[in-house]
Formats: structure tokens, C-alpha cells, sequence
């Protein structure tokens, strides 16, 4: 189900997922903080492009990002290929600016393509790692501190090496920890049609039958690394929505899978939701998630 841009859907209005528990904390004396925090791939840096020696976006797509931005009004953007989000051979994308934050920690891999997050909130104990061709990223947010992490991984990573590069990337982490952004994995409670997944597939891959492997075999092997670690899926059933193509990419939607996740750990609440609306079918290849979250 697609929402108008200017409405905001009742599941990520919630703000407790038990009435009492902002009481329960007030009567134990604790602080509980609260943020939102959207998570998106936005397809090679909003279509990132070099013209006259300088690297712009398309500003068409920037323009409908920017509304979308202005409807959620997220504390924290998570971004995925982020191209040039920092300097490279020259070029620079600003989208600390472009977006309107006033804090960022972003990290290259593979030349110019880059995960990055911006916030308005101090972002502090940045960690990032990397492996041959892409990379991880993780900072915290307030105070107590909340650790949000972000890793994309190249779909035809085993996916064994894709359990082993989120276990390093969110090990040694302590206390609410939210891990999002674009898996490239498919979750096995999602009861995806493989069969028909494959044969959509073979439109444009030589090879569907393992390139869709790649995507549930992958899921897998990480979501089931993330439980062991103490994570839940921060999507309830009742939400589950393919978070790709979109109709920018393909409208014939015969290629849908929700790829794009919200995993979280000792927080005291974290909801999370896939953004489908008119605006969000057109800003890039993939749709936006938005989570809300109280720790």
C-alpha cells in the first residue's frame, strides 16, 4: 500500500510499542531518548554524475529526497552509495548540505562509492572497517548512546563472508544498537517465490537461478548471524513490503524483495517501516525505511 508524501503511516507514529514503558523508566529514574532515523540507498549518489570537472547529482531526484526528508523529519539519514561522499580523484558531494544536517560521518570504499550518515544530532566514536571492495560504518548518537551501523554488501558476496562482515562490524557493541540499510539479502520469513523471482530475473541475468541463491542463501546466513547476536527484525510482519525496484527501475515490480532492513538490540522500543509514496517511487531504485526508536 503507497502513502500520500504528506501523510505519515500510523505504524511509524507510534511511539511505544508498550504503553508503560516511558512510565516504567520515569519511576526507575532512567532517561529514555528517542529518535527517527531513515535508512535508503540512494542509487549512485542520486545519480551522481562528473560534469565540467565537477561531480553533480540530479536534481531532479535531490528535489523529491529533500520532500520526502521534509515530511519524515528524521533526526538521522542513513545513506547507501553515497557516491563521493568524500573527496575522490578530485570530486566532492556535499550531502551533509544538500540534505540540510549539520553532522556526518561517511566513509569511501572502492574508489568513489561511499556509505554515509548525517544527522542533526553530534555523532560521536565513529568506527568504520572495510573489506576489498566495500565497506562498513557505524557511529553513536546521544547520551546514553544509541549505535547505528550501516553495511552494504555486493550481491554476489558468499553469504557466509556477508554474516562475517556484519558480525565484525557490530561485535563488541554494548547497549541499543540499530544496524540498517541495504543487505542485499532477502529475510526466509518473507516466503518469497523463488520460482517466479528466477524467472523474472532471467530477463537480464545469465545466470537467475544464482543470482537469486545470492539474495536468500545470503539472507540466511546474516539473519541468522543477527539473531544469534541478540538483534529482531524491527519490521513487524504486518509491515513487510518489497523495498525494490521501484517504479524508477522497473514498474512491472516482477523483481520485488525487501533487501533493505532495520535490525535492533537492547533498545526499549524500535519500529521500522518501508516509505512508499509517489515521491519515493521516482527518487531512487530503492525505498526509503523509516525507524522509529526509544532507548
Amino acid at each position: 500500500m503507497r502513502h500520500e508524501s504528506n501523510t505519515t503511516p500510523s505504524s511509524v507514529q507510534d511511539t511505544c510499542a508498550e504503553p508503560f514503558t516511558a512510565l516504567k523508566c520515569a519511576l526507575r529514574g532512567e532517561q529514555m531518548n528517542s529518535a527517527t532515523i531513515v535508512s535508503w540507498n540512494i542509487w549512485e549518489g542520486m545519480g551522481a554524475q562528473i560534469a565540467d570537472g565537477v561531480a553533480h547529482v540530479d536534481t531532479a531526484r535531490l528535489e523529491k529526497i529533500r520532500q520526502t526528508l521534509n515530511d519524515i523529519r528524521p533526526d538521522v539519514v542513513v545513506l547507501n552509495e553515497a557516491l563521493w561522499c568524500q573527496e575522490e580523484n578530485g570530486f566532492f558531494i556535499d550531502y551533509k548540505r544538500l540534505l540540510g544536517f549539520e553532522h556526518s560521518v561517511q566513509d569511501l570504499y572502492d574508489k568513489h562509492w561511499g556509505n554515509m550518515i548525517v544527522s542533526h544530532r553530534p555523532l560521536d566514536n565513529p568506527f568504520r572497517f572495510r573489506i576489498h571492495n566495500r565497506g562498513g560504518l557505524r557511529v553513536n548518537i546521544g547520551s546514553p548512546a544509541l549505535t547505528v551501523a550501516t553495511y552494504h554488501p555486493h550481491p554476489s558476496r558468499y553469504p557466509a563472508h556477508k554474516a562475517q562482515d556484519f558480525q565484525r562490524l557490530l561485535e563488541g557493541c554494548v547497549g541499543p544498537t540499530v544496524v540498517c540499510g541495504d543487505f542485499n539479502a532477502v529475510s526466509p520469513e518473507d516466503g518469497l517465490d523463488e520460482v517466479a523471482l528466477t524467472r523474472a530475473f532471467a530477463s537480464f541475468s545469465r545466470k537467475p537461478a544464482s543470482d537469486v541463491a545470492r539474495f536468500t542463501e545470503g539472507g540466511r546466513a546474516v539473519f541468522n548471524c543477527l539473531t544469534q547476536m541478540g538483534f529482531a527484525d524491527a519490521v513487524a510482519f504486518s509491515d513487510r513490503h518489497p523495498t525494490i525496484p521501484t517504479d524508477a527501475l522497473n514498474p512491472k515490480k516482477d523483481t520485488a524483495m525487501r533487501i533493505d532492513h532495520a535490525w535492533h538490540k537492547d533498545t526499549q522500543f524500535c519500529r521500522a517501516r518501508v516509505w512508499d509514496t509517489p515521491l519515493t517511487q521516482w527518487a531512487s531504485d530503492h525505498l526509503p525505511l523509516v525507524i522509529k526508536v526509544k532507548w
